[in-house]
Formats: C-alpha cells, sequence, structure tokens
C-alpha cells in the first residue's frame, strides 16, 4: 500500500509540472499575442515591370473626356541644353542623397500599394481593439 501511495505521489507531481508548464505557456503565448505592433517584416525588392506595352498610347483615358484638359508641353530634345542641365541636376541630387533618404527610397521602392497596405493593417492594429461597436 505504502508504494502505491507514492507512485500516486509521483504522478501527482508529474502532473502538477505538466499543468505549470502548460499554464506558463500559455501566459507567454497569451501575453505574445497581445502585442498591437505589426511591422514590416519582409524586405521587398523594387517592383520590376514584366513587360512594356508598347501600344499605351492608345490606351482609353478614363477620368479625363479629352486630351486638351490638361496641356502638356513636348518633350525637349535629348541633346538639348536644357534637358542636359535637368539630367546634370538629377544626377548631382542622387549622388547627394543622405542614407535616410536611400532607405525611404529602399521601402517604397517595394511597391507603394505593399506599403500602405502595411501601414492600415498596424492602424488597424493598433486602434481598432480599443474600440467599441
Amino acid at each position: 500500500m505504502h508504494s502505491t501511495f507514492n507512485l500516486r505521489r509521483a504522478g501527482v507531481k508529474a502532473l502538477n509540472r505538466r499543468s505549470i508548464a502548460a499554464i506558463a505557456t500559455a501566459v507567454v503565448l497569451i501575453a505574445a499575442g497581445c502585442d498591437k505592433a505589426v511591422g514590416p517584416t519582409e524586405i521587398l525588392p523594387p517592383l520590376n515591370p514584366t513587360s512594356t506595352d508598347a501600344a499605351a498610347g492608345t490606351w482609353h483615358m478614363i477620368l479625363m473626356t479629352g486630351p486638351t484638359q490638361i496641356a502638356v508641353p513636348a518633350p525637349t530634345a535629348t541633346n538639348s541644353a536644357a534637358y542636359l542641365a535637368e539630367l546634370d541636376a538629377i544626377k548631382s541630387g542622387q549622388k547627394a542623397l543622405t542614407s535616410e533618404q536611400r532607405s525611404s527610397i529602399a521601402y517604397w521602392s517595394g511597391g507603394g500599394v505593399m506599403r500602405w497596405n502595411q501601414i492600415v493593417r498596424e492602424l488597424v492594429a493598433r486602434y481598432s481593439a480599443s474600440r467599441t461597436a
């Protein structure tokens, strides 16, 4: 009878250890699940079009009723002084980018739709749980 009591006691101790481990695991998971931060976990490469549409100039306009609504001047010749000066200004500006500006470019090069989706998801996660219907 004494050995049966010791076996039961050992079984209760093992059960208590398992229960404590299960409760501790549940507490950790609940605490981790309450974090409302949704960070950009994926690093997205810049998007590159798979192909270009040579007939893009023939697309039908959706919002405009005609090409005269917005006056667009003809582009300058690629060998003109104005064009070359503008190109040099762009190149100089690119060379002078700070590391913060380069990081912003890399971030938004992943695709604007994806980035805005991440921002909205974070805002929803942060503020929607505190609102009541």
